[in-house]
């Protein structure tokens, strides 16, 4: 379900309220409330909750399996906490941009223990991923590892394009990316290793943040479902690659 402000035609936007204003430097109330809106009402229909904003690309596919095996591999009945897992500063946190999701577990200990009373239910940030970590490390839940078999990542906090950008990347070289995205990287390289540009994306990625365009956000999902128009360009490069098109898993919900 979309949140948005009220009045959106054209699509399944819910108006949820907040304390403060409409803007991004308040996101840490619109997180509070969108989460608490979650638990309300949508907790018994569903056993993982991801929030995302709505320049991230998710492939829905790749992030169902990765719950499954999730599950599979830490359990049910414990709170899991996972996402893009990086620790920029002091806190280690999942970044907001990909998106991050959470089992019943946690978001039940994180409304009902957390959220309006011990995690700065005034506070005005716009740095939701930070409160949301802290809040749960509060909670003795912190986030969990997410790469592959090969360290590499899943959730990605930048475009596509950044990452094809962004080469040769060492241990010497990341302040090129900027304060932020330096300490987050320089933590990343010294845990899976120094890697840089596509070398850091998963076969099995489930989202890129950052796709601001909408046509952008279109030629994504034509590429991977190849979906392309036949006598288009993109459909005749992608013909070109062999590359075939992702099947939808039969048993999604």
């Amino acid at each position: 379900e979309t949140v948005d402000t009220p009045g959106e035609p054209g699509f399944g936007a819910v108006d949820v309220p907040h304390y403060g204003a409409e803007d991004y430097g308040n996101m840490w109330q619109k997180i509070q409330s969108i989460l608490t809106y979650m638990y309300d009402n949508y907790f018994d229909e569903y056993d993982f909750f991801y929030l995302c904003g709505d320049d991230t690309h998710l492939i829905v596919e790749n992030l169902w399996h990765f719950l499954r095996q999730a599950e599979q591999v830490h359990g049910s009945d414990g709170p899991l906490f996972m996402g893009a897992r990086i620790k920029p500063k002091r806190v280690t946190l999942n970044h907001g941009g990909s998106g991050y999701v959470m089992n019943k577990a946690a978001l039940k200990k994180l409304v009902e223990k957390g959220l309006g009373t011990k995690c700065w239910p005034r506070m005005r940030n716009s740095a939701e991923d930070r409160y949301i970590a802290q809040c749960l490390n509060r909670l003795k839940i912190s986030p969990i590892h997410t790469v592959d078999e090969e360290g590499k990542q899943k959730f990605h906090g930048m475009h596509p394009d950044f990452y094809i950008r962004t080469t040769g990347m060492e241990e010497d070289k990341t302040d090129q990316l900027g304060g932020y995205w330096a300490s987050a990287y320089r933590q990343w390289g010294s845990e899976y290793g120094w890697r840089a540009g596509v070398d850091l994306i998963s076969k099995d990625t489930i989202a890129f943040h950052r796709v601001k365009k909408e046509f952008v956000m279109k030629r994504h999902h034509a590429m991977l479902y190849k979906s392309c128009p036949v006598g288009t360009k993109l459909h005749d490069a992608i013909e070109k690659t062999g590359l075939v098109k992702q099947e939808a898993v039969d048993d999604v919900d």
